[in-house]
């Protein structure tokens, strides 16, 4: 794993990408706001993380499918390309309101720019296909969309945390972390101890750094551990994730929980 160092931020807090350049330092990411410190939800929970549409129209989908854009009763909008810097966010609230009186919102966990947003909405978002069946609010995540590498390393690491502290899913829900998890054994030795049962109190993102294919994020974390149904310990402190990408994805080779108990 490469050593990670500080980088320098815009005034905006966006991190400035270097070129690619071993002699560059690692870029940093820190995230402050609480959309982009807070675990990615589970792509189980699918009518909270995005929407399954269709693409292409079909004949048999005529009368019961119908496009977003349809659904939203057909706003007038400007063409991207159109619309300056400082316009933008005017325009984009707009649309957005429609879509909140239709009971759908964009939602992002990474920085996304208004034009970017804009571009999704009235480009891929207004064609695709819905049944408008929305009765409770339902969130399009932009990123499953047009997935980044901030997004992915998150989730990634989302995925993994949850995986731990989802005891439900059984005690041998880790195992086959086993060959590729560097401290698999120490955080099976932290299950046993409280015979499986722990559960996850806070989880917060501080900060994510990316060399090449390596990543690592670190995390505000506390979590309970449970014996006969009472919380006998609370761990709090900083959690460390390091990742490798393998393919098109992020995998989790080491990761530290907290060890100070409260």
């Amino acid at each position: 794993m490469n050593n990670y160092h500080p980088f320098f931020t815009e005034a905006n807090g966006k991190a400035k990408l270097p070129l690619n350049n071993v002699d560059e330092p690692a870029p940093i990411i820190f995230l402050r706001s609480p959309r982009e410190r807070m675990m990615i939800p589970s792509t189980m929970d699918k009518i909270e993380f995005s929407v399954w549409v269709e693409k292409e129209p079909g004949e048999p989908h005529a009368k019961r499918f119908k496009t977003f854009h349809e659904y939203f009763g057909k706003p007038k909008f400007r063409p991207v390309d159109n619309i300056s810097n400082e316009q933008m966010p005017a325009e984009l609230k707009k649309l957005q309101e429609v879509m909140k009186e239709h009971h759908v919102i964009i939602t992002t966990y990474t920085e996304v720019s208004d034009r970017d947003l804009y571009r999704f909405i009235t480009k891929d978002l207004f064609s695709m296909l819905t049944t408008g069946e929305f009765y409770s609010t339902t969130k399009i995540v932009y990123e499953e969309f047009h997935p980044n590498r901030e997004y992915l390393i998150k989730k990634a690491a989302s995925d993994f945390i949850r995986l731990i502290f989802e005891t439900y899913l059984g005690p041998y829900r880790m195992n086959h972390q086993k060959h590729s998890l560097q401290n698999y054994k120490e955080i099976k030795r932290i299950l046993k101890t409280y015979d499986d049962n722990i559960a996850l109190d806070y989880l917060e993102m501080d900060e994510l750094s990316f060399d090449g294919d390596s990543a690592c994020i670190i995390m505000e974390l506390g979590f309970y551990g449970i014996m006969n149904d009472v919380f006998v310990h609370h761990y709090e402190g900083d959690c460390k994730c390091f990742l490798e990408k393998s393919g098109n994805t992020w995998r989790v080779t080491n990761c530290s929980l907290p060890d100070r108990i409260k």
